[in-house]
């Protein structure tokens, strides 16, 4: 029984801390937060009596039929079992539903006219941002000017993004980053900005966003996983 029970309290520990840190730290939290509490509980118990479940009872109680006993004793180690791989796959499950609510709040903050600007300053909230678009290209001989481009955002604010023609990273302003996009993607065509979020488990949460011709948001397409 402690063992179900401590198992059933780390799993709510685990996903109150990753509900205020990150998905991620649901799966690494879970095991030390249950080996603290299995193995701390007997000093808890002792400041908090009504903790001690193994304390004997106070008054005789009938003994039960040996096969009720077996009865409840059998569905009381399924219950544990099963609670137990309950609370193991949901480390896995936990981290994959948090990062789609994550994808999902900034995916609802995006509106059809948005322009490029009003959804940089939006969705500054993703692991990997691509943008590429649908300027034609020759892949032989336009090697280095392929039309997409990858940006990461700062906490100071600024941009970076890796230059092919330097071989390095570059470190860009926010109108330096909007510049970077229309010399790299080419205004007159469609455009499509790739969010993608990641979490400890191969699931990857991800949705794009589709701008027009006019360079205003045409599309925000449905968040969907991946692997």
């Amino acid at each position: 029984m402690l063992l179900v029970i401590t198992a059933a309290l780390a799993m709510l520990l685990s996903v109150a801390l990753g509900l205020m840190i990150n998905a991620n730290v649901v799966g690494i939290s879970f095991i030390p937060f249950w080996l603290a509490l299995y193995y701390g509980w007997p000093y808890l118990s002792r400041r908090v009596p009504f903790l001690d479940f193994d304390k004997a009872p106070t008054t005789q109680v009938p003994k039960r039929p040996l096969w009720l006993r077996l009865i409840r004793g059998t569905l009381a180690w399924v219950g544990g079992i099963g609670l137990a791989l309950a609370c193991l796959s949901s480390t896995a499950i936990v981290p994959i539903v948090l990062c789609e609510r994550r994808a999902q709040k900034v995916h609802d903050s995006i509106h059809i006219g948005m322009t490029v600007q009003e959804v940089l300053d939006t969705a500054t909230d993703c692991d990997v941002f691509q943008a590429g678009s649908e300027f034609p290209y020759d892949e032989k001989t336009d090697g280095d000017n392929i039309p997409a481009m990858g940006l990461n955002w700062r906490r100071d604010g600024t941009y970076g993004t890796y230059d092919l023609a330097a071989r390095r990273d570059i470190s860009l302003t926010e109108s330096e980053a909007i510049e970077h996009l229309h010399a790299k993607l080419h205004d007159g065509y469609k455009w499509h900005f790739h969010y993608t979020y990641i979490n400890m488990t191969p699931m990857h949460i991800s949705f794009t966003v589709v701008f027009g011709p006019d360079g205003r948001v045409a599309e925000v397409k449905p968040v969907y996983g991946w692997d």
